[in-house]
């Protein structure tokens, strides 16, 4: 406990109110009196009320006074001890309830007490699996029962034992160490002890306790005894058949009560002595005056450009009859004031406004105040002695009713019922567009007050935050004079997140020395995160947390011991905090998992959390929690004590008093080469350090990879921490995943997270006996075997595991606090029979399979639906072995039998009515015609969601969706027969795989087109009518959008479906997949991310509109409509007649290109393979696309020339149509002569577009004077099978001018792929820097010369395919990689500059003779199928590691040979002279093969010369 710890005291009433909710539960009062331990617990409970009201009266005095608090840190400290005993009597009472057993007490005829109660059985489980454990001493003999091992050696055998009763410590590493223990016992000193305990008096009310005055031991016995007398039950809990001592448990408590007893006492002595300081220390530490804020700017605001044109756009839009109530929501820190304070000081903003109003909230929301504070400023007189808020107001009102007012509400806190928020803004309800800035942290009270969305700040930019940060740290100018602070300056700013007041706390400290030294240890030591820092960004957090009841702050802390960006599923968060006990109830008609969802609610509109939306493959789209980073560095800072964790990375020490512990491995454990994880024995010996600090520990929670040495380690953490109530483990290892039960104690646990490491893995028989358990997580993607007495965890709610494992369950029926059961398979046995389902009265999710074993309604009705008012999600199936062929082919043929079963079906399903409240509804392979009344005419689920209807094959008439009015999603699948579908309007409609379907209709298409989010039809292959897309037209006219609200749209195999609408039809179409519709293309992606549209080969196809009673055109409905807008990639592909001209009218590209923004802000990325688009039409489509990346172009034969635009241009309108010249007009771009084949691209496009692609048009020329160089930004640019292109950019002269094959490039590029160069290509820049790094030339059979000496940059040169290359030139200085493949002309390479060449490939150069260079740097040389090639210079190969020489039949020398020392691996094939050159060396006494690690070769006469490690030869 931290001494100080304002938060204590509400820890100790935590722990109070857990202890006597369980003790005053019917079921434990109930079995406490049936085992006689009635008066024990009695006195308890009056100690621990007593300690409850004691505590409750400090109100905040702790914090101040160190006595004061040391005393109440000891009192949590012993109520968390009685909370771990009373949790084992628990663990009794649950053992009892499961066993049906009895109670043994010594000294009593078995199966009674001396109250005639019934014996109690242990029924944990063996811990046989952990070797020396002090069990297996305890069992040698008796007096080890007295006695505490304080020191073992590393065989864990005990050296030294510590007596319970006197505290002594003896040596008992001999052979005679029990006799020394007895010896001990017998002594006076330890008889007198035991003695004086054993008189100690016990209290059995808060009165006596005060009149017996005892005094608390400052020394550290009171623990001592504590630790003992829990290992004690510990012990008995945990050995297999070791009976229960009640006089044991009864000394348990009575130690229990007493320490209590003496703890309060000690604080009551304290307190009454402490009781005039001042009662204002728990004071709210929002209101705090010193925060307190104005309207004054207080230094330069940098970024947040685009909120604050907002928050103006807001203000000159305003209407005249309405008042805008604007938020601005942040976490602390993050600049809600500042943006408040610049819009507020706005010269455009006083303008707009006749008034301006700054008032400082906090959590003081005073009407009377706020009020009065606001005719301060509209009002010189001062209305002193008025405290009436209607006088106030009126007065107000008086000031405001002609005037505009902006009213800016700083800081708000305070939860404001609409009530009070409505009146005090009464006054300003005025027809003058009044406007109100409300800045704020949390996002509840945004979006409660707000009349619009909020603006949510977050952090600032990386380059807005560097020049705050700059300005912080060093001064406005004077960043240049400091250069050497710069990187230590980044690497802080990184950790500060973007948030500005953590730029000024760091900033501040970095200021006072601008020295290397002082900003390492700043940036070493985080010194910014100290709470000592007022005004600093922790401190700022901390008022946030201040704030939070002491629920939601345990809640919060627990998070800390999680990785930094960890992303927390909500449902597997609220449950272990459920496991913790944070959560409590609050109101009785809510479920704990309720209770704890609205706590995560509470925290992400307080900014502890954000929501991360996540699209993974495999599980869907899901919704994560994820700490901001700020927000868990000040949660790892306030964590205090009881919360630590174990990573490879500096960081705390590991304290006695931790109780939650994470170890994090990813740090710490790597993968080795082949998937092994390799050992870190420095981090096993940071377990083993640890093991005796986890002694208290609730919480273990594993993150990331380990091996077999760790979980050595770890087993000594499990034989310390026998109060552990959660274990995660997320990774399985071999012979340790489901194995860990054994090593647990299991009387406390109730959240397991487990994995095994292979399917159909067996769970341990252990298992059965954690009766706490309320979270078993084993896994849902594997199958794992079920131990007999799974039945046996009575306290589960949660079962997260396949439903196999789910169907597997005997005698599930026991297990009545599940609250999940996703597949009971009805069986013929008693123990899966239907009726197992009566009792489990929880359940909110169930799916029943197999009722074809259920024969009449009697039985289903025993299953007891009707009574399970919390089941929220029901799915009943019956399951069938006859395939669909069969089923298709016997539709005629029926059966008697299939008749009865049809007529069973029906009875079964009335049977299985479920209450009225029903959320979600699956009937499969239901087999009659119709359903039951109460799905069918008097319908009873009224209150039901979704409706999924699937293989019901029988099925002609749905259910009468009309009457239920609260269906928002129906989804019908495989429903053979259904002719019809009548349906409401629903925000999710899914029809698949109905042959027969050919009607869809709806009572109102106004209203479905307005609520459908989710359409989805597949495999209708009659389908003809369905509304939506029937009254588009009409439902256009009236509403102006069609289906605006769609996020989903799925439209496969529908032949004969007809859409008469462009698509996609809205701007929020997440996802867009339409195939193998008639009168459409393909088209999948959406449009915020990537679209692509794929038409048909043969012409007439559009890839937007198309409509069977009219020609097929395209008119301007692609450039003009919205739903483009947030596309950032776009695929066109073999839309053959897209943009032609011979289906586009003049006035149709006039009227389509003349619009006032831009259709496509966002697009990055636009791809257009084999499509009819002209060169004039990507030019207007390329302006409409001013953030274009990237362009790819491949097989556009319909565009003939590429140009960029004038630089004079740039400054006219961008949207400038391509009309015909007129006087109304002058100033086109683009007029009605330009070629239809001419690619303009447009100027605004220079600064953005980084990559074009260019490949297989066969007519596209450039023309201009300067190529690609006006391409300024240009990083990669590619271009193959243009036979025309680069010819027309590569300048030509007279054959011997210096000038010839010129051809400029921007500077900025880095990456250059070209085939089909002239004759010679010299690469230039207008700068002599430049970027060039690679360059790949292929399929030129034209070049001869190869000038590359402006390429100073260059690291990769791929060459393939140049026949007639005859010479390479160029300064290659930087150049590491070089490939020369199939250059057939290559005579000879001179390669002297090449000093920092790392890879050589000279591959099929059947003239190169001759290899010669500067190869200092030179790792790897492959030299394949040149078979002139005679000679290779090696001199200067000192770092060549690994040669390779394939088909070079002339190859007989390697001068040099002798000088590869570091030559490591050697691969020679079909090279005769080469073999004969190498043997020649070996016969002189050199070692050829010395120190090498691999020889590949087909000679085997070099493997004599070899020790290397060899492998067969190989066609190379």
């Amino acid at each position: 406990m931290e001494v100080g710890d304002p938060h204590v005291e509400a820890a100790v009433l935590w722990l109070a109110r857990t202890i006597l909710e369980v003790l005053f539960a019917g079921k434990m009062e109930a079995w406490i009196r049936q085992v006689g331990l009635t008066d024990d617990t009695g006195r308890l409970k009056s100690e621990i009320e007593r300690a409850e009201a004691v505590v409750a009266a400090v109100k905040g005095r702790a914090a101040e006074n160190r006595p004061l608090a040391r005393s109440l840190g000891r009192l949590k400290e012993l109520l968390y001890d009685a909370d771990d005993m009373v949790d084992e009597l628990d663990y009794y009472r649950l053992q009892h309830q499961v066993q049906g057993g009895t109670i043994a007490l010594d000294n009593q005829p078995q199966g009674t007490d001396v109250n005639g109660g019934p014996q109690l059985v242990d029924g944990s489980r063996d811990n046989s699996g952990i070797p020396n454990t002090k069990n297996d001493r305890k069992k040698r003999s008796k007096a080890w029962e007295e006695f505490s091992i304080t020191e073992e050696d590393a065989d864990g055998k005990p050296v030294k034992a510590e007596c319970i009763h006197c505290h002594t410590v003896v040596r008992c590493e001999t052979t005679k160490g029990t006799s020394v223990l007895h010896n001990h016992l017998k002594s006076e000193n330890c008889k007198r002890k035991r003695a004086a305990i054993e008189q100690a008096p016990l209290s059995s009310s808060a009165d006596d306790g005060a009149q017996n005055g005892a005094t608390v031991s400052t020394h550290d016995s009171d623990r001592r005894k504590r630790m003992r007398s829990d290992e004690v039950l510990v012990h008995n809990t945990a050995a297999n058949t070791c009976l229960c001592n009640k006089a044991e448990i009864c000394s348990r408590i009575q130690q229990t009560t007493h320490h209590l007893q003496e703890a309060i006492n000690d604080f009551q002595n304290l307190y009454g002595t402490n009781s005039v300081e001042s009662s204002n220390l728990n004071q709210n530490t929002a209101a705090d005056s010193s925060r307190e804020t104005s309207s004054l700017v207080q230094c330069k605001m940098y970024g947040r450009v685009d909120e604050k044109n907002s928050i103006i756009e807001h203000m000159r839009g305003a209407k005249p009859d309405s008042v805008i109530v604007l938020p601005i929501v942040g976490i602390g820190g993050i600049g809600k004031t500042a943006l408040a304070q610049i819009i507020y000081n706005e010269t455009t903003v006083k303008s707009l406004f006749d008034y301006r109003i700054w008032i400082w909230v906090s959590s003081n929301f005073d009407e009377v105040r706020l009020t009065m504070e606001m005719l301060d400023f509209v009002s010189e007189e001062k209305c002193v002695g008025i405290s009436s808020l209607a006088r106030l107001q009126e007065i107000l009102v008086t000031h405001v009713t002609s005037k505009r007012t902006l009213l800016i509400l700083d800081d708000v806190w305070g939860d404001i019922n609409a009530c009070r928020w409505n009146k005090l803004l009464a006054p300003l309800k005025s027809d003058k567009g009044n406007l109100i800035i409300v800045t704020t942290r949390k996002l509840s009270i945004a979006k409660r007050m707000g009349t619009v969305e909020p603006i949510e700040l977050g952090r600032l930019q990386n380059d807005d935050f560097w020049l705050l940060f700059k300005t912080c740290a060093i001064g406005d100018n004077n960043d240049k004079e400091h250069p050497s602070l710069t990187i230590i300056g980044q690497e802080i700013a990184e950790k500060l997140q973007g948030n500005p007041l953590a730029a000024e706390t760091a900033g501040m400290l970095l200021r006072e020395q601008l020295t290397i030294d002082h900003w390492s240890n700043i940036l070493k030591n985080e010194t910014w995160k100290s709470l000592q820092l007022n005004g600093g960004i922790m401190h700022a957090l901390k008022v946030s947390y201040d704030e939070l009841p002491y629920c939601l702050q345990q809640c919060f802390l627990y998070c800390s011991i999680f990785p930094k960006n960890y992303q927390f599923l909500s449902h597997e968060l609220v449950c272990t905090w459920i496991s913790q006990g944070f959560v409590k109830y609050s109101h009785w008609t809510k479920r704990l998992e309720e209770i704890g969802q609205n706590y995560l609610t509470d925290l992400l509109n307080s900014g502890f959390f954000k929501q991360v939306e996540t699209k993974d493959p495999t599980l869907g789209d899901q919704t994560f929690y994820v700490m901001p980073p700020l927000m868990h560095d000040f949660a790892r800072l306030v964590s205090g004590t009881e919360y630590a964790v174990i990573d490879d990375l500096a960081g705390r020490d590991v304290l006695p008093t931790i109780r939650h512990l994470s170890i994090i491995t990813y740090f710490a454990y790597h993968e080795g080469q082949h998937g092994n994880i390799l050992r870190n024995e420095r981090f096993e010996e940071k377990l083993r350090r640890v093991v005796n600090s986890t002694r208290k520990l609730r919480t273990l929670v594993l993150v990331g990879k380990y091996d077999y040495f760790f979980l050595q380690s770890l087993q000594g953490i499990f034989q310390k921490a026998q109060n552990l109530r959660v274990l995660q483990i997320s990774e399985a290892y071999t012979d340790f995943g489901y194995s860990v039960c054994n090593l647990v104690n299991c009387t406390h646990v109730r959240y397991l997270k487990l994995r095994g490491k292979e399917d159909n893995e067996v769970l341990s028989e252990a298992l059965s006996k954690f009766y706490h358990l309320q979270v078993l997580d084993i896994g849902l993607d594997t199958y794992s075997t079920v131990p007999n007495g799974m039945n046996n965890l009575i306290s589960l709610r949660h079962l997260v595991a396949s439903k196999a494992v789910h169907s597997s369950i005997s005698s599930i029926g026991k297990m009545t606090s599940l609250q999940e059961l996703h597949d009971f398979k009805v069986k013929n046995c008693t123990n899966f029979e239907i009726a197992q389902l009566q009792s489990m009265s929880e359940l909110a999710q169930l799916g029943v399979s197999q009722l074809e074993k259920v024969a009449t309604r009697e039985q289903a009705y025993g299953a007891n639906l009707t009574e399970k008012l919390h089941l929220e999600k029901l799915h009943l199936s019956w399951e069938y072995n006859q395939s669909q062929d069969e089923y298709d082919g016997d539709m005629n043929s029926e059966t008697s039998f299939e008749i009865v079963e049809i007529g069973t079906s029906k009875e079964v399903l009335e049977g299985f009515e479920p209450h009225q409240y029903l959320n979600l509804l699956q009937i499969s392979g239901y087999r009659s015609y119709t359903f039951p009344d109460w799905l069918a005419s008097t319908v009873s689920v009224t209150y039901l969601q979704t409706l999924h209807l699937e293989d019901c094959r029988e099925l002609q008439v749905l259910p009468s969706l009309e009457r239920l009015p609260l269906l928002t999603k129906l989804k019908l699948r495989n429903m053979q027969k259904v002719r019809q579908v009548t349906v409401p309007p629903l925000e999710e409609l899914v029809l698949i795989k109905m042959p027969k379907l050919e009607r869809c209709s709806c009572n109102s298409v106004r209203d479905l087109n307005w609520s459908t989010r989710i359409l989805m039809i597949e495999g209708c292959g009659v389908l003809k009518v369905f509304p939506l897309f029937d009254s588009c037209a009409k439902i256009i006219m009236e509403q102006k959008s069609w289906l605006f609200g769609l996020s989903e749209l799925t439209i496969h195999d529908c032949p004969n479906l007809i859409i008469s609408h462009t698509l996609p039809p809205s701007s929020s179409v997440c996802r867009l997949s339409i195939a193998r519709v008639s009168t459409l293309p393909e088209m999948k992606g959406s449009t915020n991310g990537k679209l692509t549209i794929r038409g048909h080969y043969n012409r007439g196809w559009d890839i937007l509109f198309r409509c069977p009673d009219k020609p097929t055109k395209l008119d301007d409905n692609f450039l003009s409509i919205h739903n483009l807008r947030a596309l950032t990639s776009l695929h066109l592909e073999n839309c053959v007649d897209l943009f032609s001209p011979d289906i586009l009218p003049e006035h149709a590209r006039e009227d389509m290109a003349d619009v006032k923004f831009n259709v496509l802000p966002s697009l990055k990325h636009l791809d257009i393979f084999c499509c009819g688009i002209s060169g004039k039409w990507l030019s207007v489509m390329l302006r409409h696309a001013p953030a274009l990346e990237e362009l790819d172009l491949q097989l556009c034969n319909q565009i003939s020339g590429l140009s960029i635009e004038e630089t004079e241009s740039s400054s006219l309108n961008h949207t400038t149509t391509p009309r015909a010249s007129s006087a109304s007009n002058p100033e086109d771009t683009l007029p009605s002569s330009t070629p239809e084949g001419l690619l303009r691209i447009p100027s605004n496009l220079i600064p953005s577009l980084k990559k074009i692609i260019i490949m297989c048009c066969d007519e596209l020329t450039f023309q201009g004077e300067d190529g690609f160089s006006g391409f300024t930004s240009l990083e990669k640019l590619t271009i193959r099978g243009c036979p025309k292109l680069i010819p027309s950019l590569v300048h030509k002269y007279e054959n011997k001018d210096q000038r010839n094959g010129r051809w400029l490039l921007p500077h900025s590029l880095v990456e250059l792929e070209i085939s089909g160069s002239p004759e010679t290509l010299q690469p230039c820049f207008l700068e002599v820097r430049n970027c060039l790094k690679k360059l790949e030339i292929a399929y030129s059979s034209s070049l001869e010369l190869l000038q590359l000496r402006s390429c100073t940059a260059l690291e990769e040169l791929m060459v393939n395919g140049c026949e007639s290359l005859a010479a390479l030139e160029g300064n290659f200085a930087c150049l590491k990689e070089l490939v020369l493949e199939d250059n057939s002309g290559l005579e000879s390479l001179q390669l002297c500059t090449c000093t920092t060449l790392e890879g050589l490939m000279i591959k099929d150069c059947a003239s190169l003779s001759m290899l010669e260079g500067n190869f200092t740097c030179l790792r790897k040389l492959q030299l394949q199928g040149n078979p002139n090639l005679k000679s290779v210079q090696l001199r200067l190969c000192t770092a060549l590691e690994e040669l390779l020489t394939v088909d070079c039949e002339s190859l007989d020398t390697l001068e040099d040979f002798r000088s590869l020392r570091g030559l490591r691996y050697l691969d020679i094939f079909r090279c005769p002279g080469l073999s004969h050159y190498l043997e020649g060396l070996s016969s002189q006494g050199y070692e050829v093969c010395a120190g090498l690690e691999r020889l590949r070769t087909d000679d085997y006469s070099l493997l004599a010369m070899s020790s290397a490690s060899t492998s067969p030869p190989f066609d190379a």
